[in-house]
């Protein structure tokens, strides 16, 4: 080791940096032989088979003195070369991409990852052996080349992202105890579109938008018309949704209200799918705040997820995350269960608007309140429930899976003249499943009847071409 004194250029200080030191090695004769290495995978250099073979090691002390063996790989970026963007530093080969480790067994072939390499850019790889006594021989000359796009055909013929709830609902009853924040309940369904090929996801990541490495997810294999959901709470969306959709993971970021570009990417840049979600006119609008996801209208026929129209509003209110849209019974199919043919001709018997039991709910009410048309009934419950001791008016009705055309929206007035709804006024109280698809429902007033002891409540539904 040097211990004092300067180096320069002839004082045959072998520690001085760079000069002396490649004196002393050119006059090192028992340095291992340059190892001599060739490009052996495919053609174009695809980026996930960047395969190489080195000549044996060879060494004047003997072929039993071997220590170890390295790789290397290194960009290079300057004007006129493929990848160079202009106007920005040039990337020289001493700054290395990536090495491999330090082989103390002799490894001839070697193949360095996927992950370090982009797709049209001009590489160099080189390899070095080193002796049992510390000896290196120089480095190989580079094979340089030009990297090439991998085959991701396996990906981009059968992934979709199929459904994107970009802007929740906002949350209540029970779910509030998890998260305050609506936006902690947002997803995103991935979907394989193929009828008999598993495809696995472990290589790929969302790079734009939100960010996620498929390979840390809990499963990254999607069977044959299976989907996955990535979502960006865990305990949120199973509080909203339960526990069957298939969920593999927990993303960073947030997805943004006002529409972003996702892309979703074979190793550094190798695009399976990207798209750009927007707010704008030509976007569904219920996804948009209206609780409502954003579903790719034919996901079968893998249409171009960066076009508006390709998109369509989540039949059910806050979607159906992990499974496909819902079938789900429509008003004409409803009515003509109850009505004769000559009456389904009758409109003011079996139309939309018509209410032919006279119990003051029309037809598409007895439809949305799962009532039956020809029987006076009441569908809708008034009454007072406790929470802690505070009495609150509630109202409690019948619920289909809520559609994009057809929505249940509580309301409550003091005067009969103006009407108030949302969360600032509304809470739901209970939600009883009754498994076919529809739902008792209770909200709650937030004005407990201590403070205003007059209040009137009703459920508004909307339809809008019933």
């Amino acid at each position: 080791n040097f211990t004092g004194g300067s180096w320069s250029p002839g004082n045959e200080i072998v520690a001085g940096y760079g000069y002396e030191y490649l004196k002393y090695e050119a006059r090192d004769t028992n340095i291992p032989k340059k190892p001599i290495i060739t490009y052996t995978g495919p053609e174009n250099y695809p980026i996930d088979e960047l395969s190489f073979t080195s000549s044996s090691f060879s060494d004047p002390n003997g072929s039993n003195s071997f220590g170890r063996m390295r790789w290397r790989i290194a960009k290079i970026l300057a004007p006129g070369l493929p990848g160079y963007i202009e106007h920005t530093p040039r990337t020289y080969e001493i700054e290395t991409v990536a090495g491999s480790p330090d082989f103390e067994t002799f490894v001839a072939d070697y193949l360095f990852d996927a992950e370090i390499a982009e797709p049209g850019v001009t590489y160099r790889v080189r390899a070095q052996h080193e002796d049992d006594t510390g000896r290196k021989s120089h480095w190989s000359d580079p094979v340089e080349f030009i990297t090439g796009i991998p085959d991701i055909a396996l990906w981009r013929d059968n992934l979709v992202i199929s459904e994107i709830m970009y802007n929740p609902p906002e949350p209540m009853g029970s779910e509030l105890s998890i998260s305050s924040n609506k936006n902690d309940f947002e997803y995103l369904e991935i979907t394989n579109i193929s009828d008999n090929l598993s495809v696995d996801l472990g290589a790929l990541d969302f790079v734009n938008g939100i960010q996620f490495d498929f390979s840390s997810s809990a499963s990254s294999i999607i069977p044959p018309k299976g989907a996955v959901v990535l979502v960006k709470n865990l305990s949120a969306f199973r509080a909203r949704y339960g526990d069957n959709a298939s969920v593999i993971g927990v993303y960073d970021n947030s997805l943004s209200n006002a529409g972003e570009k996702l892309k979703l990417a074979y190793a550094l840049n190798t695009t399976i799918i990207d798209l750009t979600y927007d707010d704008s006119d030509a976007w569904p609008k219920s996804p948009d705040g209206g609780g409502h996801s954003l579903v790719l209208s034919d996901p079968i026929s893998s249409p171009d997820h960066s076009l508006a129209a390709s998109w369509t509003s989540s039949t059910l209110r806050g979607g159906s995350p992990g499974f496909p849209e819902p079938d789900l019974l429509a008003f004409g199919d409803y009515i003509a269960n109850f009505f004769t043919s000559e009456e389904m001709a009758a409109i003011e018997i079996s139309g939309p608007l018509a209410d032919p039991d006279n119990d003051g709910y029309s037809n598409i009410l007895e439809y949305a309140l799962l009532g039956d048309p020809t029987e006076n009934d009441s569908l809708i419950t008034y009454a007072t429930v406790v929470e802690n001791g505070v009495n609150y008016p509630s109202v409690t009705f019948n619920q289909r899976i809520p559609t994009i055309d057809l929505s249940y929206t509580p309301q409550r007035s003091e005067d009969l003249s103006e009407w108030k709804e949302g969360h600032t006024h509304f809470i739901e109280h209970s939600r009883a499943d009754q498994g076919d698809g529809t739902f008792v429902v209770t909200v709650r007033s937030l004005a407990p009847l201590s403070q205003s002891s007059t209040q009137f409540l009703r459920v508004k539904v909307r339809h809008p071409n019933p």
